[in-house]
């Protein structure tokens, strides 16, 4: 792999980890109810794309 493959490939993998903890923090900050919401949309695009991967 060429050196500016390499860089953009970690220049998005920390793209992602910042996105994620991102993310992650805002969940926290979130009432049960509302994480609960979350887990439930998160659930359903799993399905969906099973779906579409089947």
């Amino acid at each position: 792999m060429s050196e500016v493959k390499m860089q953009e490939s970690t220049l998005q993998e920390d793209k992602e980890k910042k996105e994620t903890t991102e993310f992650i923090e805002l969940l926290r900050t979130l009432s049960r109810d509302e994480q609960n919401q979350v887990k439930g949309y998160m659930a359903c695009l799993r399905s969906v794309r099973s779906i579409k991967s089947a």
